[in-house]
């Protein structure tokens, strides 16, 4: 297609928007008000004045009913609202306590008694909503003080999702780590929905997309949202509206709080110390000390207004600062025997070993292994280097590799039982720090409130530890940074008192940058590493457009539902994964699996394990048997440097557009 055609349609859809024929605005930040109003003796009242009005802001909305007694007020925020009914010939109707929920419809039947305007029916207290019977979805909506009082780990307020009928959770993920922006732990059956996969999980803050469009991962919202920040939450678990997007799985639909015509706020400290905490068991048993155990969440929100009846403001930030101890993965290193270039191993039988059941062969003659703290064997005339199919035994370099290798604690946890390899456990700390930012204005176009705007924007910086270090002393093996960011603009308009309209346009603007090791690798098979090479760089940058708009017209019993969106993907990646060559001493790639160099009995005795023996073999020489690298090159054929990272640049754009009628 021309870049003259591409302009064209952009510019028609663009004015299909303007009016309203199309792009949905997806309606999952806002509720909805239906009622039908009758007589004494059942019969419709029409034309009676509906006032709906905000008691938060004083912001109203009108409305009139039809000749069914029915009225229908679209596009309200969540939150508590007095409706008022009046009809000459009858008493002024008077409910001062209506709650609207987040992607809920709510439904009133009103009873109008006879009398002057001058009086009133009040009622002072309504009853909580009633089950959703206006339309098919099935899901649960959670107000700010359910949100705020039920415990989730490190507040991540997208786990609420797990306490939903028919959701799957494990347990095995880490929805922390999920939250972060990392998939490291991710369990892919986790989050499935009635059925459907957690990758097909939509999540809304405010209505506008704030779904992470690379990773797909469940219980996550791509934006930073505190506690303290959600007015609502709501998940559609099933049989979502024509209104709901963008798959066919769940809908989580997240709002932010707005000010009001009151000042309103709080100062929060959450704190968590180490001494509530225990060892663990096996850290005893090993003799490793109870770690650190200590987290603190302190935040702070304002809220009020800019001035009253028309313009209000809300703030939030909460700092994170996390010190948690763990125990690392058991470590594979040298014992001190290897490192000292003595290969200790148990001889398949005792009779090929008198005196013993083990064997130690140094670089150029068998000693016994009660030299090095075994229990006593004779020596034989074999050696690593009469072995070495090479013939050149020990290699100094290695002894030099090995010499950086800590110590192990734990030899019943080596690959051979602590004759050549011994084990290392020790407890890690990985910190987190993070500032999480909403800010959010609310501004009445008009006195009455019939036209209205809102702007909300939200930052989050964030640095936490992935992987643990490979050895003690050492910084993490791997680093995530997280600046994602996001804005998003609501135009609302009630065009005719049964006509209303709204225009969105919002950013979701994705930034990971994870750290990890640089330059070639080298890997002895079962032995831990110097540096965890398996960790490597990758970053991502995902901004998401998306322009959106609803139109709702009732009409007698009828909702008549138009809309669309436009989403404008964005995806630019970069890892280091393949950007490094790598030299590696394993066996599995090995003539023979290198048994050529295994004792057979007539030049040593033959060991118990030989998968072990050969390894602690190729540590001690150096073989190297695999090798790989990756060569990038650029779109006109030039090679790249090694240590060049991969770059991937992706781009999707959707539209989408929508009908609906729904009738009571």
């Amino acid at each position: 297609m021309s870049n003259t055609k591409r302009l064209v349609c952009l510019v028609v859809c663009c004015v299909v928007l303007v009016f309203g024929f199309s792009l949905p605005i997806r309606a999952q930040n806002v509720g909805s008000l239906r009622g039908t109003v009758i007589d004494k003796t059942g019969a419709a009242v029409p034309d009676a004045a509906v006032t709906v009005t905000d008691l938060a802001t004083d912001s109203s909305r009108t409305a009139k009913t039809d000749n069914t007694g029915s009225f229908s007020v679209a596009q309200l925020n969540p939150g508590t609202y007095k409706v008022e009914i009046e009809k000459p010939g009858f008493k002024k109707y008077l409910e001062s306590d209506v709650t609207v929920l987040v992607a809920t419809p709510t439904t009133l039947e009103i009873h109008l008694e006879l009398g002057t305007v001058t009086q009133e029916v009040v009622i002072a207290s309504a009853a909580e909503p009633a089950l959703n019977t206006e339309d098919a979805t099935v899901g649960n909506p959670f107000g700010e003080d359910e949100v705020k009082s039920l415990p989730f780990l490190a507040r991540n307020v997208v786990n609420l999702l797990t306490l939903q009928p028919g959701v799957v959770t494990t347990g095995n993920s880490n929805t922390d780590q999920l939250a972060m922006g990392s998939i490291q732990t991710l369990d892919p059956r986790d989050g499935a929905v009635d059925g459907v996969r957690g990758n097909q999980t939509n999540v809304t803050v405010d209505g506008i997309d704030a779904n992470d469009w690379q990773n797909q991962a469940a219980f996550t919202s791509a934006l930073p949202i505190t506690l303290d920040s959600v007015q609502e939450f709501r998940v559609t678990t099933t049989n979502a509206n024509a209104t709901d997007g963008i798959v066919g799985g769940a809908q989580v639909a997240l709002v932010t709080k707005s000010g009001t015509n009151d000042f309103h706020g709080n100062v929060r400290w959450y704190y968590r110390t180490s001494g509530a905490a225990s060892n663990d068991f096996f850290q005893n048993l090993n003799g490793i000390p109870r770690g650190k155990d200590q987290r603190n969440i302190p935040g702070g929100s304002l809220g009020g207004p800019i001035k009253k009846k028309r313009a209000y403001f809300f703030v939030d930030n909460e700092d994170r600062r996390e010190s948690v101890s763990q125990a690392a993965p058991t470590r594979n290193v040298p014992t001190s025997s290897l490192a000292d270039g003595v290969l200790v191993y148990q001889c398949a039988t005792a009779s090929q070993c008198p005196g013993g059941t083990v064997q130690g062969l140094t670089g150029s003659h068998a000693v016994p292994a009660g030299d090095f703290g075994l229990p006593p064997t004779s020596a034989s005339g074999a050696s690593v280097k009469s072995l070495d199919p090479a013939g050149l035994g020990v290699n100094p370099a290695m002894v030099t590799y090995m010499a950086q290798l800590p110590a192990g604690n734990s030899p019943e946890s080596g690959f051979d039982g602590g004759l050549a390899f011994n084990g290392l456990n020790f407890n890690t700390t990985l910190p987190t720090k993070s500032n999480l930012y909403t800010a959010r204005v609310d501004y009445n176009l008009t006195q009455d409130g019939r036209q209205s705007i809102f702007v909300r924007g939200s930052l989050e910086g964030l640095s936490t530890g992935l992987l643990a270090p490979e050895f003690p002393g050492q910084p993490p093996a791997s680093t995530l940074l997280n600046n994602s960011r996001g804005i998003a603009v609501n135009y609302n308009a009630q065009i005719g008192s049964n006509l209303v309209n709204s225009l969105r346009y919002g950013l979701t603007r994705i930034g990971v940058n994870i750290s990890g090791a640089t330059g070639p690798q080298f890997d002895v098979r079962s032995f831990s590493d110097v540096i965890d090479f398996g960790a490597r760089a990758d970053a991502r940058t995902v901004p998401v457009h998306q322009v959106s708009d609803d139109l709702t017209w009732a009409r007698g019993k009828h909702t008549l539902s138009f809309g669309g969106a436009l989403y404008f993907v964005r995806n630019g990646t970069t890892n280091e994964l393949n950007s490094f060559p790598a030299f590696v001493a394993n066996n599995g790639f090995c003539v023979n699996l290198c048994g050529d160099a295994i004792p057979n009995g007539t030049n040593a005795p033959v060991p118990n394990n030989p998968t072990a023996f050969t390894r602690a073999f190729m540590m001690l020489t150096g073989s190297i048997t695999q090798v790989s690298a990756t060569f990038f090159a650029t779109p006109q054929g030039q090679f790249l440097p090694a240590g060049s990272p991969e770059k991937r640049d992706f781009a999707e754009n959707l539209f989408e557009t929508y009908a609906q009628d729904s009738w009571k």
